[in-house]
């Protein structure tokens, strides 16, 4: 009988513990849907005088290159890991 109580009372505890760990992430995302709802979306951000907001593409790797063709010099570009439509991933075979 003390083996089961004991057990009863570790699990009550967890429980305790875990709903403690609920409320706290409940009351982060009430403060986050709150601060999130009171602030107006940007139109416009800018990046050396161009609105990257209003970058525009039809794929999601097109409007990549776009922006980081704003954000970044060709030097810079030529250093980065992120490849155009074109080029294929070619992994060697062991």
């Amino acid at each position: 009988m003390f083996k089961l109580t004991n057990k009863v009372d570790k699990q009550s505890q967890l429980l305790n513990e875990q709903s403690q760990v609920i409320e706290k992430q409940q009351d982060l995302i009430k403060k986050f849907s709150k601060s999130s709802n009171n602030k107006a979306e940007k139109s416009e951000i800018l990046f050396e005088g161009k609105n990257l907001v209003a970058v525009h593409e039809s794929a999601p790797n097109k409007w990549i290159n776009k922006v980081m063709s704003i954000l970044f010099t060709r030097d810079e570009l030529g250093h980065g890991i992120i490849k155009d439509e074109k080029s294929r991933n070619s992994k060697k075979k062991v």
